[in-house]
């Protein structure tokens, strides 16, 4: 009971890999010591359930930044079936069912599979079936990318540059003092470090207190250009874009091959051959999105970093105070390293059926939801009390991911309007009686400054809301968090 524990476990990598593993095995340990120890069992027994309560957590946060690249394929179904229907009719009335396919379906997918070029080609139409396929396709994969309530973009909006990245990227340096805010659009001093250090001279506390402003604004300018203009789907608004799909000729074929082998005139089943297909044409470019967080953000973030902590210790007298802003902005270098390596995993696409199977109770969903959130707000201290009512309804990893935006909305909200350090935040959340109703409530306390211009704000967005005139602006970032979450739940009673 003491030398299997999960500390000394885990560095048996080559029997047990990674956590999930480690934990695994103490559970059966544990259920083999509560009938060898009786007299002890009910203690095993307890962590037995802590351990499957930890699973549980440690689940439900992968599956949060694992849901960040998501296409709510539900709405999508709902246009194209609206939209697409008789386009894709007429398709298979244009068919030749005698069509001579050259390829075999087996030898081309296995060219699909082995082909690394992905490079956008010009795919040339055989007759008219192709002409009025390509169309369909470019339509779909249109929505897909851009529509503002189901699309890809707005989900990058919801899940990544609204705040999520910054706030994630940002929160070791700021929880550590290093770095500030702005105010008036302009960088407040760093009275904490500046107070703590001692410096050569007079001319050397100056150059440290710009020296202090440049590194925030430099920082800031690093996020804010990923956010801002990488971290879209190409277009010409955002021609810096890291995100858009690369269809090569093979692609297409399948396209063009499936339909004439399959007995189905449905679209739903064309749908599902589509979707694949489309994720599997934006694979590339969030290759190369992870890569621009790899390569060029860690580089430059390391760069600046180092350049702080060398021209600090130029100018500060060496004593316990300026060796602590060392290990401090070591400290927090770390931290954003791991957290930038945890950003470039966002773009990694989720396997949908693996999450299907997941259940959560509602109390679970909250706590993850609530530590998710605050991950990226690391600086901020709300205080939480919560009011769960679950009615013993177990919820799903969508229910999870919803959740989590919410509270996101709420808490980001408390930490940029409420006035307050530690807000008061109390999470009301509960399945109504007829188990069809997911209800959240969230209160949170306000300095008397801010209230009157929070409330007018919000009647805007709620006039916004029910008037259905926020239009693209689900897309977008900043005073938008509403608007989001309406996107979402006007899809459903």
């Amino acid at each position: 009971k003491e030398v299997c524990k999960p500390f000394f476990m885990d560095s048996l990598r080559r029997v047990l890999k990674g956590n999930t593993e480690v934990l695994s095995e103490r559970q059966e340990i544990c259920a083999s010591l509560r009938f060898i120890d009786v007299r002890n069992s009910s203690i095993y027994a307890d962590e037995v359930m802590a351990i499957t309560n930890q699973q549980a957590m440690e689940e439900g946060r992968w599956i949060v930044d694992t849901s960040r690249i998501y296409v709510d394929l539900d709405g999508l179904n709902r246009w194209a079936n609206d939209e697409l229907s008789e386009d894709y009719a007429r398709f298979r009335d244009l068919l030749d069912v005698n069509l001579d396919i050259e390829k075999h379906f087996d030898a081309l997918l296995n060219d699909i599979i082995n082909d690394n070029s992905f490079t956008k080609n010009n795919i040339l139409s055989q007759d008219e079936s192709d002409v009025v396929l390509l169309d369909i396709f470019s339509r779909l994969s249109d929505e897909f990318l851009n529509n503002p309530v189901f699309g890809l973009d707005f989900y990058l909006s919801k899940r990544i540059r609204h705040q999520s990245f910054i706030g994630l990227i940002r929160g070791p340096l700021e929880f550590s003092h290093v770095i500030t805010m702005q105010e008036n659009d302009v960088y407040q001093n760093n009275t904490y470090w500046m107070s703590k250090l001692s410096f050569n001279d007079y001319k050397s506390q100056q150059e440290a207190l710009a020296l202090f402003i440049s590194f925030s604004e430099n920082f800031d300018n690093l996020l804010l250009n990923a956010k801002d203009r990488k971290f879209h789907i190409l277009s010409k608004e955002y021609p810096e874009g890291l995100i858009y799909p690369t269809y090569n000729e093979n692609l297409f074929e399948m396209m063009r091959i499936v339909p004439r082998i399959e007995e189905s005139d449905l679209l739903d089943d064309f749908l599902l051959l589509a979707y694949p297909l489309l994720w599997n044409s934006l694979e590339p470019s969030l290759f190369n999105a992870r890569t621009y967080i790899d390569s060029v953000l860690k580089d430059n973030i390391s760069r600046l970093i180092d350049e702080l902590k060398y021209k600090i210790q130029e100018l500060t007298i060496s004593n316990a105070e300026q060796r602590e802003f060392i290990a401090t902005l070591n400290s927090a270098s770390s931290e954003v390293q791991l957290s930038l390596e945890e950003a470039k995993n966002w773009f990694k696409r989720k396997n949908d059926s693996e999450l299907t199977k997941k259940l959560f109770a509602l109390e679970q969903v909250v706590k993850i939801a609530t530590e998710s959130a605050l991950k990226c707000q690391k600086s901020f201290e709300p205080v939480i009390a919560n009011d769960i009512h679950d009615g013993d309804v177990l919820l799903t990893a969508s229910a999870l991911v919803f959740v989590h935006d919410v509270l996101f909305v709420a808490l980001d909200n408390a930490r940029a309007h409420s006035g307050l350090q530690k807000p008061r935040v109390k999470i009301d959340a509960r399945i109504e009686s007829d188990n069809k109703k997911l209800s959240l409530k969230i209160v949170t306390s306000t300095d008397r400054f801010s209230k009157q211009s929070n409330l007018k704000k919000i009647q805007e967005i709620k006039t916004a809301i029910n008037n259905n005139s926020y239009g693209s602006n689900s897309k977008k970032e900043g005073r938008s968090g509403f608007i989001k979450i309406a996107a979402v739940v006007k899809q459903s009673n």
